[in-house]
């Protein structure tokens, strides 16, 4: 047997090492990883902007401040704006309509009340104004025994250099219970305050229908609606 020379002994102790090395390798891969933490970053006030996250702090707002914004929603379009009398409250939002206003009764405020709607169909849109008048009467029928409307008025003039078609009508109201449905259903003794105007972007309608005992006292309200009117310049 031949004694191990010093290459060989070098060799040995290379492998030697090269073998711990590898084992060690094998039990570091197999043992679990430190948890990573997530770090949360607020966002940004121009992510903000663009439509992120907005934090809860940042939703909590005054009351006061939610109730004037609920208050002037939906008073504005077409470059016009106008004021909504204190005693009527903004409805439902419908489709079709940039508003819904209920007229409460006066005497009693738990007898069905009027309501009052706001249509605007886009610039040159919604037909025209002595169609949709035509139209507004065709809803409207003498009451039962009487040969014409008890009342049929219509006017035309300006208000802060905007022109404006007013209508009013009594008599029984043909009340539709959908858009364009061929069903109606009859209610007597109604009274409608309709108004045309022309705003700076197109034709945008009033119509403002309830029983007479609501509408008789919202006559004042309605024309203090339309001397309201403001127009925004293009």
């Amino acid at each position: 047997m031949k004694p191990f020379t010093r290459s060989q002994n070098t060799m040995s102790s290379r492998s030697g090492l090269l073998l711990l090395l590898l084992l060690w390798l094998s039990v570091g891969c197999k043992a679990d990883p430190l948890p990573r933490q997530r770090i949360q970053v607020p966002p940004s006030p121009q992510a903000l902007q663009r439509g992120g996250r907005v934090p809860l702090a940042a939703k909590q707002t005054n009351p006061q401040a939610q109730r004037s914004q609920r208050s002037q929603r939906g008073n504005q379009v077409a470059g016009l704006s106008w004021s909504l009398p204190s005693r009527w409250k903004l409805g439902p939002r419908r489709r079709m309509r940039v508003a819904t206003y209920l007229i409460p009764a006066k005497s009693n405020p738990r007898a069905p009340g009027g309501e009052c709607s706001v249509f605007y169909f886009g610039k040159r849109q919604g037909g025209s104004i002595i169609a949709n008048l035509s139209r507004w009467k065709r809803q409207f029928r003498p009451a039962q025994g009487q040969q014409k409307l008890a009342m049929e008025k219509i006017k035309q003039f300006k208000i802060k250099g905007l022109s404006v078609a007013t209508i009013e009508l009594k008599g029984t109201f043909l009340f539709s219970p959908r858009p364009m449905s061929p069903s109606k259903i009859p209610r007597p003794n109604h009274h409608m305050l309709g108004a045309i105007v022309n705003a700076p972007q197109g034709l945008v309608f009033f119509k403002c229908v309830g029983p007479m005992s609501v509408m008789l006292p919202a006559q004042h309200e309605f024309q203090a609606l339309l001397q309201s009117f403001r127009t925004k310049k293009y």
